[in-house]
């Protein structure tokens, strides 16, 4: 799979996985059908948070984006002030602060995948794919935390103000999956 244009010349051709539909190339994007796998935002940054420190227990990670494995909560969503908005960083799946409407739209905003639901993962992708089983989630933690559990009010607000683009978008309530845009709807 090729990227487009500046991604490329950034040396990133190869960190496709996390990268937007806009960026992947014409002649893939334009004669498939794409998919996206969305998440209610504050889960999604909850397993940021955790994965950030995973990554740096396991690998002992000292870039500049490395993130202090005993981090706080509070002390990681400061970071979306420092990487936030950064060109080229929504390929990070640690510190890119982006929505995910910019992942899954063309440059006029328009959607271009069909969107499935984190939290119907089993159900959604089955379906979508014609599948007898369930695929297997990847980077799934052993201990299990309810995302909703780490948040104050205040936090909650702030990213509720952060990703007030992809809530909107989406449908996305704290507690709750994507309402809207999405493939199935029930």
């Amino acid at each position: 799979m090729e990227v487009r244009g500046t991604f490329a010349t950034h040396g990133l051709n190869n960190q496709f996985q996390h990268c937007r539909w806009r960026d992947v190339e014409e002649n893939i994007t334009r004669f498939r059908d794409s998919f996206a796998i969305i998440r209610n935002p504050w889960s999604r940054v909850a397993s940021m948070y955790f994965y950030a420190k995973k990554l740096s227990r396991q690998y002992g990670m000292t870039n500049e984006t490395a993130v202090d494995p005993d981090i706080s909560f509070s002390d990681y969503l400061d970071l979306r002030h420092r990487w936030g908005g950064k060109p080229y960083f929504w390929h990070r799946t640690t510190v890119g602060w982006f929505d995910q409407k910019d992942y899954v739209t063309d440059e006029d905003g328009n959607l271009r995948c069909d969107i499935l639901r984190f939290e119907n993962y089993d159900e959604d992708t089955r379906q979508y794919l014609e599948l007898s089983k369930s695929i297997p989630k990847r980077n799934d933690r052993s201990e299990k935390i309810d995302y909703k559990d780490l948040y104050t009010s205040k936090q909650r607000e702030e990213i509720a103000d952060w990703y007030k683009e992809d809530i909107e978008f989406f449908g996305f309530d704290f507690d709750t999956g994507a309402t809207k845009n999405i493939y199935f709807t029930s």
